[in-house]
């Protein structure tokens, strides 16, 4: 996999202070709100099912490249050469976020009082760029998030939570410091237990 992440700046951070700064990283998954849960299941579901699967193909199939490869898109872009911005278009970027996401004052609130304690905010996810600003847009966090680490769809050898490697690519995507500290926020397990593997806090 390639070491190296896209950064999709938002905020431009202040150089200066960069290196010494404490790391905060968020997370809003499909699994923090189980209807667009529900409506991503289907879609990629939908998505198998058009490369002329059963639905019991299409099933077994998505369970066995998400365990294997963290994300269904990496084993169709593996196994099916499919377009992967074809994908995302078919399946995040269709959700009607805007009739399921709100802002929640109380994180806006905290995220706010980190920042004003020399702390930077990014979003560390496995989505593309378009879905994540989208929902970062919605929730009122595009101004508080200084960048989004995600996933390059477009290159075939991308890599994800919760792999070692994009984690690491991380902390040089956002210029970190080796001694700097860093908080993860994630609804996954197996994302959070990485993390906290290399030293990272959980929370």
């Amino acid at each position: 996999c390639d070491a190296s992440l896209p950064l999709e700046e938002i905020l431009r951070p202040d150089t200066r202070l960069i290196g010494m700064l404490k790391k905060v990283w968020i997370q809003y998954g499909h699994s923090a709100c189980a209807r667009m849960m529900d409506l991503m299941v289907e879609r990629i579901h939908n998505y198998f099912r058009s490369l002329g699967l059963d639905d019991e193909e299409a099933e077994s199939l998505h369970m066995r490249y998400y365990k294997e490869y963290g994300l269904a898109i990496r084993g169709l872009v593996q196994h099916h050469a499919i377009d992967p911005l074809d994908y995302d278009q078919k399946c995040d970027a269709s959700l009607p976020l805007e009739e399921i996401l709100r802002p929640d004052t109380r994180l806006i609130g905290m995220l706010k009082s980190l920042k004003s304690r020399k702390t930077s905010v990014f979003s560390l996810t496995n989505a593309y760029r378009v879905h994540a600003r989208r929902v970062l847009s919605l929730l009122q966090l595009d101004s508080i998030v200084e960048g989004i680490v995600y996933c390059d769809y477009t290159n075939p050898e991308f890599s994800c939570k919760p792999e070692a490697e994009f984690y690491l690519a991380a902390q040089e995507a956002v210029h970190a410091a080796p001694t700097a500290q860093h908080y993860f926020v994630d609804d996954s397990i197996a994302n959070v237990r990485q993390a906290i593997k290399l030293g990272w806090s959980k929370s």
